[in-house]
């Protein structure tokens, strides 16, 4: 769970820097489409980790609703 707060931690900063100078971001979406895209593995290797967030995500999601559930059963 550190390491997932600690990416995300990663992910805010670079949103929070790429609003405020958003020319950055052109800088990285060339280097993203023409170094990580357009090799097949790494683009394979990206979409997993990809995946890997989603589901940690909708897992956090779904037992943070789950629990306050749970603690109105117990309450009853």
């Amino acid at each position: 769970m550190a390491f997932y707060a600690f990416c995300l931690t990663v992910i805010s900063l670079i949103t929070m820097v790429v609003t405020l100078r958003p020319e950055m971001l052109d800088g990285a979406l060339k280097f993203l489409m023409t170094n990580v895209l357009a090799d097949r593995g790494l683009t394979v290797l990206l979409f997993i980790i990809e995946l890997i967030f989603f589901g940690l995500s909708l897992m956090f999601l779904l037992s943070g609703v789950k629990s306050d559930k749970d603690k109105i059963y117990q309450q009853i």
